[in-house]
């Protein structure tokens, strides 16, 4: 990997993006490799959309890898682009996920590294498909991954795992630095994934022991058979167990708000500081496009369940990222990153997550006084950093969590809801000062 390619101490994550390109690394999204899967028809030019491909006549398989670029792409990034041609399998891909099974008896996968000379992986290593000629996805090879599957890096020591919880579904998370550091749990809201954290993780982890999973229904990770944030809480504390994780600083955004406070409110003397970006606890924090969510709760009938979710479009995924932010603050942000946000939230599962805990913030919101509560009697150190132009969450908020927490260091920053997009450089710094202070 480049040397500067992802020094987000140097740059914020507006310039992640260009920098990533121009040093030839490929994709920001995923470090320092970029894994790509593609039938053999698309070299001829017969390229999918999204990551879906046909398979005879039996219907369409969703690629199990992102498909961030095509084969043309990836050589004018500098990056090295090199073709494998295997047998009638598939091999484990990105993140440990398979490849998807295909008919043809040729499939020929693509990468773009920007480590020259780094070795493709062989034919023996791929996993075999299924016997069932109608299934889109490869079987794994060993029942050792049904927990722990392969670790995949993603630069800047992180790596990226699954892990099989207690019900049958798995979890994705990254983690980065040593684990006898402090640990800090980074929980994303909605679009969003782990993905998020890109641009912040590398920096933190010299100041704690970085874990930020992709939430179920989320990113890399499978939805929940009935999703809720009590659900999800019980998932992220599985998975916190199974790292042996102490205590822990903890990262409030969005919908990782309910899921960071029950854990907090569970064990709070693990409790070593609150990160408050843009996360609701208070009444305080609805502004007027609440209304139609409110009236949900109220009466959760077919009609008020459409007003509640209209937003769940590719327009209001982009609205999430740059409605109510100053242009100039807004051009800052690529349009992939919330294409892919909305790519994955098509994904099988994952819109019934995003119906689901709409419905499900009512029961969070009813919580509100028992939240007051836990912070008032245990008064955690905590730091704010918040994004004004923020279209979900009102500037009462800030005040209401500083009344909450007298001592909270709070920082109001000229940036949207979703504030690494823009501001990672001083968010970080912010952080790591908290870090090692507290």
């Amino acid at each position: 990997m480049a040397p500067d390619a992802f020094r987000v101490d140097a740059v914020g994550s507006h310039a992640l993006y260009d920098n990533a390109v121009r040093s030839g690394a490929g994709s920001p999204f995923f470090g320092d490799e970029t894994p790509i899967c593609r039938l053999a028809g698309d070299l001829a030019g017969d390229h999918g959309s999204h990551g879906e491909k046909r398979a005879g006549a039996e219907g369409e398989c969703h690629a199990a890898e992102r498909e961030i670029h095509t084969h043309q792409e990836l050589l004018r990034l500098g990056g090295t682009a090199e073709i494998e041609k295997c047998g009638n399998g598939a091999r484990s891909g990105h993140q440990g996920q398979s490849i998807p099974a295909v008919r043809e008896p040729v499939q020929e996968r693509i990468r773009a590294s920007a480590i020259p000379g780094q070795a493709l992986a062989t034919c023996a290593d791929m996993v075999p498909i299924s016997s069932n000629q109608n299934s889109c996805m490869a079987t794994r090879k060993s029942p050792a991954l049904q927990r722990k599957l392969l670790p995949s890096s993603v630069g800047d020591g992180m790596k990226t795992e699954r892990l099989r919880l207690s019900g049958g579904t798995e979890l994705s998370f990254t983690t980065a630095g040593q684990a006898s550091k402090p640990a800090l749990l980074l929980l994303h809201g909605t679009p969003n994934s782990a993905r998020l954290f890109r641009a912040v993780v590398p920096a933190l982890s010299r100041a704690a022991f970085v874990i930020a999973p992709d939430l179920p229904g989320h990113g890399e990770s499978d939805p929940l058979p009935a999703p809720s944030f009590a659900a999800i809480g019980q998932a992220i504390s599985e998975l916190l167990d199974s790292q042996e994780i102490g205590p822990r600083f903890i990262y409030l955004h969005d919908w990782g708000a309910p899921v960071g406070l029950q854990i907090a409110m569970q064990a709070p003397e693990k409790v070593l500081g609150l990160i408050v970006q843009n996360a609701n606890a208070h009444r305080t924090g609805w502004g007027r496009g609440w209304a139609a969510t409110q009236a949900y709760w109220s009466q959760p009938n077919a009609e008020n369940q459409a007003a509640a979710t209209a937003h769940l479009t590719l327009a209001g995924t982009r609205d999430t990222y740059i409605s109510g932010v100053p242009p100039e603050v807004a051009e800052r942000i690529p349009a992939e990153h919330w294409e892919e946000d909305w790519r994955v939230m098509n994904l099988p599962g994952h819109m019934d997550t995003q119906r689901a805990l709409i419905a499900d913030y009512g029961n969070y919101a009813a919580r509100f006084d028992a939240i007051a509560e836990y912070l008032a009697h245990w008064q955690p150190p905590a730091l704010m950093v918040w994004g004004r132009h923020d279209i979900y969450f009102d500037l009462a908020e800030v005040l209401s969590w500083m009344r909450a927490l007298p001592r909270m260091e709070a920082h109001v920053l000229d940036a949207g809801h979703l504030l690494l997009e823009t501001h990672a450089a001083e968010a970080v710094a912010l952080m790591l000062d908290f870090i090692r202070r507290t």
